[in-house]
């Protein structure tokens, strides 16, 4: 796409675009993970620059599933990066692993 769009609305795991004023670009609606997996997805702040917090996170993929279950997905999927990384989720730059 290369544009820049504003989210309209959200229905499931689609999500509805519409381009940027003055874009000769047309309005889209997307299934989520599709938009959040395009090489040129990024989400900006309000001056526009890239957000520092990055992509958003897949959660319409734990839809229908119980609380029980997505609320264990959660806990898991931060274990899990904390494994792969060494850090968990959200540790302030600079942040060392803890041990073992």
């Amino acid at each position: 796409m290369g544009d820049r769009y504003t989210v309209t609305a959200l229905s499931g795991t689609t999500v509805h675009l519409a381009p940027a004023p003055g874009s000769t670009a047309p309005p889209v609606a997307l299934v989520i993970q599709l938009l959040a997996a395009a090489a040129d997805f990024a989400v900006l702040n309000q001056t526009g620059a890239p957000a520092s917090d990055g992509p958003l996170p897949t959660w319409s993929m734990l839809e229908g599933i119980s609380a029980d279950s997505a609320r264990d997905t959660r806990i898991w999927r931060r274990h899990v990066i904390e494994v792969e990384t060494g850090l968990l989720p959200d540790m302030p730059e600079g942040s060392t692993p803890r041990e073992g």
